[in-house]
C-alpha cells in the first residue's frame, strides 16, 4: 500500500479516535451535570414532627414547644402552603383556653370546631374552608389572641404561612382536655380494607444523627396491629442507609378474623 494512503488512513483513524474521546467526554459531562442538578433539590424536612397535615394533627394534652423547619423552594422562598396542625378535645366550654407564641416571623392562625369526632371528613371540610372557623394574625414574638372553646368537642388549630424556621409555643390555661391512649385513626385510608392474606409493607425512615459511623437506625420501627386480632408485627429498618434514609420492608400476613 502506498505511503500516502497509509498516512491518510492513519490520519482518519486519529481523527475518529479524537471524536470518540470528545463524545465520551461530553456524555460524562452531561451525566455529571444531571447529577449536580438533582443534588441541589431541596432535602426532606428533618425537624417538624409530622404534624404538617390535617390527617396527622398533633393531639394536644399539655403545653408544647415545637421547633419547625420547612425547606425553602426555588429562590429560598418558603412554600406559602406550609402549615402545622394541632387537635384539642375539650370536655366543656373553656374561655381563655390556649395562648400561642411564634418566633421566627409572622404567621396566621385558624381555629376550627367544635366537631363531635375527628376523621378524614373533618380534614376535607378544613381543607375546603367549609368548616366553622375563626382566624387571626400571629406575628413575631407577639402572642395571638387567646383562643377559647365554645362547647365540648374537638377543635383543630391550623398555623399557616409560617417562616422557614421558627418555634411554636402553645400554652394551656385552666383547661379540661380529654386525653387517652387511644390512637385516633385519622390517617386510615377508608377505601383500602385489606382482606386476610399476604402483603408487602414498605417504608423509609430517617433519623437525625451527626455520626457518620451509624450503619443502621435503632430508634425507628413500624408497629402493625389488627382490630379483632391479637396479631402484631414490629418492622425495623435494614439494609444500607442511602442519603440518610433506611428502608423498612417485610412481608406480613393479615390474619383471618381481623376487622
Amino acid at each position: 500500500m502506498p505511503t500516502v494512503v497509509k498516512k491518510l488512513l492513519k490520519s482518519k483513524q486519529t481523527i475518529m479516535k479524537r471524536i470518540i474521546i470528545l463524545l465520551l467526554f461530553v456524555a460524562i459531562t452531561m451525566q455529571f451535570s444531571a447529577q449536580q442538578t438533582y443534588a441541589i433539590l431541596p432535602p426532606q424536612n428533618t425537624e417538624i414532627e409530622g404534624n404538617n397535615s390535617c390527617a396527622a394533627a398533633y393531639p394536644m394534652c399539655s403545653k408544647i414547644s415545637q421547633n419547625f423547619h420547612f425547606d425553602p423552594v426555588s429562590g429560598n422562598v418558603c412554600d406559602p402552603n406550609n402549615a402545622l396542625f394541632y387537635t384539642f378535645n375539650f370536655a366543656g366550654p373553656i374561655p381563655n383556653a390556649i395562648t400561642l407564641f411564634l418566633t421566627g416571623g409572622p404567621g396566621v392562625w385558624e381555629w376550627y370546631g367544635p366537631f363531635t369526632n375527628y376523621d378524614l371528613s373533618i380534614c376535607e371540610q378544613i381543607n375546603n374552608y367549609t368548616a366553622t372557623m375563626l382566624s387571626g394574625v400571629l406575628g413575631g414574638t407577639n402572642q395571638a389572641p387567646i383562643l377559647s372553646s365554645s362547647s365540648a368537642g374537638i377543635y383543630v388549630l391550623k398555623l399557616k404561612n409560617l417562616p422557614c424556621t421558627g418555634n411554636i409555643e402553645i400554652q394551656l390555661g385552666e383547661v379540661r382536655l380529654i386525653c387517652d391512649q387511644n390512637v385516633l385513626c385519622t390517617e386510615c385510608v377508608t377505601s383500602f380494607s385489606p382482606t386476610p392474606g399476604r402483603y408487602v409493607v414498605s417504608a423509609w425512615v430517617k433519623e437525625k444523627t451527626n455520626s457518620y459511623t451509624v450503619t443502621s437506625y435503632q430508634n425507628s420501627s413500624l408497629l402493625i396491629s389488627f382490630a379483632g386480632s391479637g396479631v402484631t408485627h414490629t418492622l425495623t429498618p435494614s439494609g444500607g442507609i442511602i442519603d440518610g434514609w433506611q428502608r423498612i420492608e417485610q412481608v406480613i400476613d393479615v390474619p383471618v378474623g381481623a376487622t
